[in-house]
């Protein structure tokens, strides 16, 4: 069977980006006549993408990021649908649920299908940079379980990204892997290059430091160190989330600068106590370099508090801080605020009191008798 190829350019990065520290695999390639890209039989019917799974609803749960293929700009969005079919026949966007499509330009689109119910965290034209955090992977439309739909157009056809004997002549993927094995999450115009990444955290927010008030805002920082043997530039190396809520931070946490190997510099994400009060909101970041992550797990800790404790002159101990009594946490202190102005404490005892002088006065009586006592029986 020959193909005839409609790839314009080998310009997609994989849309997963946390593969180094959580489950994704395909699931199900692009049907070819009931055959996927290889010649083999990882499809089914009428597929029409290319699927990839996380590892089930609990992943989903957790929170599993979908980011942008490649550079563009958000022209469909549709959301509210239920995400946690199972069946493969569950209502809503014509079958892809909750789902986004980015036009690449040259008649090129790419289309992120199944999404988590209210999870889209861009809007229609919206400019999106490869890389960019655009959704959470979910289970809506028709779909049987927590995986990312990824189909790939040019002119209105959905193409095989995939290049192989049963499909395209040329792969739209900047690096395409073997079959069942993952795309390279490498941009275009990004090279691999030579050397190691790595990060340090030297400065982060205790636990119970960071308090706020519900849906109020917060600058969240950590000062972190490049220890690796490669510079950070601000269009390469980003913090990505691994775990937990994004509290508000749409897309990666960016750097502000270059960061050279051995320097340090502050990053900031900018988040949203959206709990309850007494809650302590928690998620983990890692920095991330073409979506394959590195270095140190950047913790975000915020406890969502009463306005009256925020507001309040001395806030005191957090409730959520183990080991810390919050009635005792100052006791024994108090007396030595003013040496001076101390007042007499009763001890519970009828004693009579003796002031420094009177006890010097009475050691050096004590030593000169004893003095005495040994020149007239031991000399």
């Amino acid at each position: 069977m020959a193909f005839v190829s409609l790839v314009v350019a080998s310009n997609l990065a994989l849309p997963l980006r946390d593969c180094d520290t959580a489950p994704c695999y395909p699931t199900a390639y692009m049907d070819q006549a009931g055959r996927d890209w290889a010649c083999r039989g990882l499809t089914f019917s009428n597929h029409s993408g290319s699927d990839f799974g996380i590892g089930g609803f609990d992943e989903m749960d957790r929170g599993r990021p979908v980011y942008a293929a490649a550079e563009g700009h958000i022209i469909q969005i549709e959301d509210g649908h239920f995400d946690r079919c199972s069946s493969g026949n569950c209502e809503g966007g014509d079958g892809y649920g909750n789902h986004i499509v980015i036009d690449h330009g040259e008649g090129q689109h790419s289309l992120y299908a199944h999404l988590r119910n209210g999870s889209i965290m861009v809007e229609v034209g919206d400019p999106i940079a490869c890389g960019e955090a655009i959704g959470l992977v979910g289970s809506s439309g028709f779909s049987t379980g927590a995986h990312l739909h990824f189909e790939w157009r040019v002119d209105g056809e959905s193409i095989d990204p995939y290049a192989g004997p049963c499909s395209e002549d040329e792969s739209a993927w900047v690096v395409q892997g073997l079959h069942g094995k993952l795309p390279a999450r490498l941009c275009a115009g990004n090279p691999v290059e030579v050397g190691e990444d790595r990060s340090r955290v030297l400065v982060e927010p205790a636990a119970g430091e960071i308090v706020a008030t519900q849906n109020s805002r917060v600058d969240y920082c950590w000062r972190i160190e490049n220890s690796g043997t490669r510079s950070w530039t601000t269009e390469n190396v980003s913090a990505i989330l691994v775990s937990g809520a994004r509290l508000g931070q749409r897309g990666n946490i960016n750097l502000s600068e270059t960061v050279l190997p051995g320097a340090s510099t502050e990053l900031c994400a900018q988040l949203t106590a959206t709990g309850e009060v007494g809650e302590r909101l928690r998620s983990s970041w890692r920095m991330a370099r073409a979506g394959s992550v590195f270095g140190s797990i950047l913790v975000v800790r915020i406890d969502v508090v009463r306005s009256d404790v925020v507001d309040g002159p001395d806030a005191g101990p957090r409730p959520n801080d183990v080991g810390v009594d919050v009635t005792t946490a100052d006791a024994g202190a108090r007396d030595s605020a003013d040496a001076g102005g101390l007042e007499d404490v009763h001890s519970g005892c009828d004693c009579v009191t003796t002031t420094p002088v009177e006890l010097s006065l009475a050691a050096v009586l004590l030593l000169a008798y004893r003095r005495r006592y040994r020149a007239g029986t031991l000399n």
